[in-house]
């Protein structure tokens, strides 16, 4: 890995450095008012995809299970009146 120079936004990176190095999974919007997450996590683990629209109050809103191969995916309707959505992935 490149070091990253000593600027503000450095340890920004460093981070997301570290989230692929994890396999971070894939998020994105598939089509319009679709949200897509793919990823590969352990093979069986369970996770909860959380919503949010002000990153404080998070609800559950699907479970995903890891299948062959840990592959991990998500499709989900996105509620096209919210103001913003946040998504994460909560684990146990």
């Amino acid at each position: 890995m490149v070091p990253l120079p000593p600027v503000p936004g450095a340890a920004l990176w460093r981070f997301l450095d570290h989230l692929e190095a994890k396999r971070c999974p894939l998020a994105r919007v598939s089509a319009p008012g679709q949200f897509q997450l793919q990823g590969s996590r352990a093979v069986g683990l369970t996770y909860t995809l959380q919503t949010s629209t002000n990153l404080v109050d998070w609800v559950d809103r699907i479970n995903v299970v890891a299948g062959a191969g840990g592959l991990l995916e998500c499709l989900m309707a996105m509620d096209p009146n919210a103001p913003a959505c946040f998504y994460r992935l909560r684990w146990p």
